[in-house]
């Protein structure tokens, strides 16, 4: 690697690194801050689940970032007439751009990858902390709002008095083998084991099911457990790998549900029967899309890259936020929208999965022309 090399990679890794540090953890923050207030988790818990939002925030924040490195470094070097001097020595401004763009493709595998680590690591080690955390949640909204509500069981109380729940009324729902049970104490406490919840009672009247009244004089404990922990059918939980044998899993349901209906076997069910067949192939054509989605995101890193360069160079100035806006609005004009549209497209049948590259290969072929504009100057 010669020196020219050398010199523009470091200047550029110095300004990504920076940039990337920032701009991850304001993305992390804000999202861990945005869960935290949706699901009602104290602090001590949003700050658990913060690493795994960070991963998958580095691949929303490396293209943005690369983007901001390129247009400080080559808008610095052309606004101080350092790429004059190259020209004047009879080298190519594009060798200037040439370690860049590898740099870029590396970063754009990079963004890739990380979306695969996210559905395989972030996603469900969020919920894990989430299911961990139950208690804590829980007990949190009562002291808030003296009032909580799952679909597992819902708890109201008078007051929260050093983690124990004053006057509590406890609904807990019908599951295989147990009724419904609805419980009035003196007051509870909750904790989190391993496999679920347990809600200690003192001074317990329950009601449960078709069994009638009970009293219990001593303390009861009631166990909740977690729900299982097979992951969703959903492509943000899915690593690529995984995607066809899932995509042909679903397409075979769609093709039994779809063979039972042209047989008039659903009868008075036929429109449910059709309304869970057009789910069903939604979210087929969902997961068919997925892999062009990631590919495409991950590689707009290099196509920012590609336009963000030669922009820079072309506006000689060595202020770099400008050349950053000046490269960033065409890809929020064009690019985004384009890659809205390709989603919805695809999902609904309307356009092919490759589509998601429409905006990448537009972003790459005006950098391509700028390039060679820079070149001729």
């Amino acid at each position: 690697m010669g020196i020219l090399n050398r010199y523009i990679l470091w200047e550029t890794l110095k300004v990504l690194a920076a940039s990337m540090a920032v701009l991850t953890l304001l993305l992390t923050f804000g999202m861990a801050g945005k869960e935290g207030v949706r699901n009602g988790l104290p602090l001590p818990v949003v700050l658990c689940t913060m690493p795994y939002f960070l991963v998958e925030m580095i691949g929303y924040a490396l293209p943005g970032s690369a983007l901001l490195a390129v247009c400080n470094v080559f808008g610095r070097m052309s606004g101080q007439n350092e790429l004059v001097a190259m020209k004047s020595l009879g080298i190519s401004p594009y060798r200037a751009i040439q370690p860049v763009l590898v740099l870029a493709t590396l970063l754009s595998m990079a963004t890739v990858i990380s979306f695969d680590i996210a559905a395989r690591w972030s996603r469900p080690g969020f919920q894990t902390v989430l299911s961990q955390s139950l208690a804590e949640i829980a007990t949190g909204v009562l002291r808030a709002g003296q009032s909580f509500n799952s679909p597992k069981f819902s708890v109201a109380v008078r007051q929260v008095q050093d983690g124990r729940l004053i006057d509590p009324t406890i609904w807990m729902a019908a599951r295989a083998g147990q009724p419904e049970v609805l419980i009035v104490a003196r007051e509870a406490v909750l904790r989190t084991e391993p496999e679920g919840m347990v809600i200690s009672c003192s001074g317990a009247e329950a009601e449960i099911g078709a069994e009638g009244e009970a009293a219990f004089p001593e303390d009861i404990e009631m166990f909740i457990p977690f729900d299982s922990k097979q992951r969703p059918v959903h492509r943000d939980w899915l690593a690529m790998r995984e995607i066809p044998w899932q995509v042909g899993v679903l397409s075979r349901e769609a093709d039994a549900i779809r063979k039972k209906l042209e047989a008039h076997e659903y009868k008075d069910s036929s429109a449910a029967a059709q309304t869970h067949l057009e789910g069903v192939e939604r979210q087929v054509r969902r997961l068919e899309a997925e892999p062009y989605r990631r590919w495409a995101n991950g590689f707009s890193c290099l196509a920012f890259v590609l336009l963000g360069s030669p922009l820079a160079i072309l506006r000689r100035s060595a202020d770099f936020l400008g050349s950053f806006f000046t490269a960033f609005l065409p890809i929020l004009v064009i690019y985004y929208p384009l890659l809205m549209l390709s989603e919805n497209l695809s999902i609904s049948g309307s356009g092919p999965p490759w589509a998601f590259w429409l905006g990448d290969a537009l972003l790459a072929i005006a950098g391509c022309l700028l390039v060679r504009r820079v070149i001729r100057r």
